[in-house]
């Protein structure tokens, strides 16, 4: 299915969003509804880059202000050689959780 939204990874490839990804992360996530956009930065500017379970990347993005209150932006996301997509994203507050994973990238 092509994306109906995408980015650019730290790594340059192309991250793709479709609608059936999105309609999954809002079903799971409500809070997330309307915040495709922050999912979208939080992969193409990450504060930081985590390990995932097999392909799986965790581009992970502090924001100050979501209608939530202050929260980390999660976004789990697959790379191939060309592109990739995102699988879901969610939001925490609890980073240290997160980065136990290993860290693979830090914003210097």
């Amino acid at each position: 299915m092509e994306p109906s939204a995408s980015c650019t990874s730290k790594d340059g490839k192309r991250i793709g969003l479709n609608k059936n990804r999105w309609f999954h992360i809002v079903e799971s996530h409500n809070y997330m509804v309307g915040l495709q956009q922050l999912v979208l930065e939080t992969v193409t500017n990450p504060d930081y880059i985590v390990r995932g379970r097999g392909k799986e990347k965790l581009a992970v993005k502090f924001f100050r202000a979501t209608p939530i209150g202050a929260k980390y932006v999660v976004a789990v996301y697959v790379e191939d050689d060309h592109d990739g997509f995102i699988v879901t994203a969610f939001m925490t507050s609890e980073l240290e959780k997160v980065l136990k994973r290993g860290v693979l990238w830090r914003r210097p």
